[in-house]
């Protein structure tokens, strides 16, 4: 059984992009969804980031597993810790309805990251038309950090209150648009913020002025609707 998207294609199983079963290291299934289109394929669905209510509300809330369902306490600097630990959770299938997050975030080994930004609740079969921005690195910067999300996170830039000071941005990492352009992407942002942005790179982290706060893998060197990360 494969155990990547990226491992499908090498198994000359490639029946275009959609849902297929891999393992993880314990031989366990589970399914993911493939690209098999961009840049010759074989890029694994690992997580996506659904913020609820967040328009009309600015903030996180329950259910936002990637920050903290239960607040963030002295005793819990990192919230729920997800961007570093070995949880899963969600559903492939409803992957931008709620937070969604496989094996394949802290067992692949991968050196590229694809995001798409695809509008709340898109149905699966339309994830890829559905998506207005598509963008990638293509100089592997994951093999200086463990070759994953999770190592990236776990060993190197953790993410906990108080563990950075402003203006701390983390590494920024340039990328090539599949869909969409830098100029799409400034359109999302408020006009007063847009002269202290550079779009055309993705951040690993930022540090808000209240230390208390981060955003992460902000979508240009400096996030808009369901972000879904992919690797290979």
């Amino acid at each position: 059984m494969p155990t990547s998207c990226k491992n499908i294609v090498e198994m000359q199983r490639n029946n275009g992009s959609g849902v297929y079963h891999i393992i993880d290291s314990n031989d366990i299934q589970y399914p993911v969804y493939c690209d098999m289109d961009i840049n010759g394929g074989g890029w694994t669905l690992v997580s996506t980031v659904h913020e609820n209510n967040l328009e009309s509300s600015g903030r996180c809330t329950v259910g936002d597993k990637w920050s903290s369902e239960q607040g963030r306490t002295p005793t819990r600097p990192e919230g729920d810790g997800n961007w570093m630990n070995r949880n899963t959770f969600g559903h492939v299938t409803a992957a931008t309805s709620d937070d969604y997050k496989n094996p394949g975030y802290f067992e692949i080994t991968a050196r590229d990251v694809m995001i798409w930004q695809v509008p709340n609740s898109t149905p699966l079969k339309n994830f890829s038309e559905s998506a207005y921005l598509k963008y990638r690195t293509s100089n592997h910067f994951l093999d200086r950090y463990g070759g994953n999300m999770h190592y990236l996170y776990k060993n190197h830039f953790p993410i906990r209150s108080g563990a950075y000071s402003f203006p701390s941005h983390g590494p920024n990492e340039p990328v090539v648009f599949d869909k969409g352009n830098a100029d799409e992407v400034m359109k999302h942002f408020p006009p007063n913020t847009r002269p202290h942005l550079e779009p055309g790179f993705i951040q690993v982290f930022y540090c808000k002025k209240t230390l208390e706060n981060y955003k992460l893998f902000s979508f240009i060197k400096y996030p808009t609707s369901n972000p879904t990360f992919y690797v290979k």
